[in-house]
């Protein structure tokens, strides 16, 4: 049993599913990256990489452009097609955390329309390299703006929802703390010049903590970060590094 649905749902097929990208790997707009499956089949998902220039954000620390396509056999995940940045320096996927008119029509529910709909999601792709690059602009605010180490602990607090009196802080949530003000100065390309010291590499800290620490298994880090509270979290950070930045 992958889940309990209701009358109105309709079953889309892996197949079908990854038929939405056919016509654009045909046609040299992206390539498969990489494809896989959760929960023991209940949520697949493919990752597809644009064939467009990575956007720099400051020199030697490269964006990456991807899209997501998932499809939940749970009842619960809508078929999703989702830009996806991620960092070339160290792999970390990065949240999207923008309003657009792409971003709404991407998200399909399982009804009798859902194939009709996924595949219209084709339509909007042009529109994929306009958000990496107004993505990409924030990150660029992110970098031009020094963090002090007062800022930097006050900016994790709220990510990670310390915002209590120290004494109240479990000592959990305190090495958790630890662990992220560490990776700011030690992360993975953090110790590139321009990208050092900033809030850029602040957000950065989070985003590799939340990609290869927080969680269980790499599995569940995965589940978490595409469709639950480790996704929430990272956008949660980008908008409170911009936030504090301005």
């Amino acid at each position: 049993i992958l889940g309990i649905v209701g009358p109105r749902w309709t079953p889309l097929q892996n197949r079908d599913a990854f038929q939405t990208f056919e016509p654009l790997v045909e046609a040299g707009d992206m390539q498969i990256h990489t494809a896989g499956s959760l929960r023991n089949g209940e949520r697949i998902w493919a990752l597809c990489q644009l064939n467009q220039d990575n956007s720099e954000i400051v020199k030697g620390d490269e964006i990456a452009k991807f899209v997501l396509l998932s499809n939940g056999h749970d009842g619960k995940l809508a078929v999703h097609l989702g830009f996806t940045p991620i960092r070339v320096v160290c792999a970390n996927t990065e949240s999207m955390a923008r309003e657009s008119a792409a971003s709404k029509l991407i998200r399909v529910r399982h009804n009798r329309f859902v194939k009709e709909n996924v595949h219209a999601v084709r339509d909007i792709m042009d529109l994929a390299n306009q958000e990496f690059e107004a993505t990409a602009e924030t990150y660029r605010f992110l970098a031009s703006r020094s963090i002090s180490s007062t800022d930097l602990e006050k900016y994790v607090k709220v990510v990670f929802g310390a915002t209590q009196a120290e004494d109240e802080i479990s000592t959990r949530t305190k090495n958790i703390i630890l662990q992220v003000t560490d990776l700011f100065e030690s992360g993975k390309g953090n110790d590139l010049i321009g990208v050092r010291g900033t809030y850029w590499a602040a957000y950065n800290a989070v985003t590799e903590y939340l990609n290869y620490t927080k969680g269980r298994n790499s599995n569940n880090r995965i589940d978490s970060l595409w469709f639950g509270q480790n996704g929430t979290m990272s956008r949660k950070a980008l908008d409170q590094a911009v936030a504090l930045a301005s």
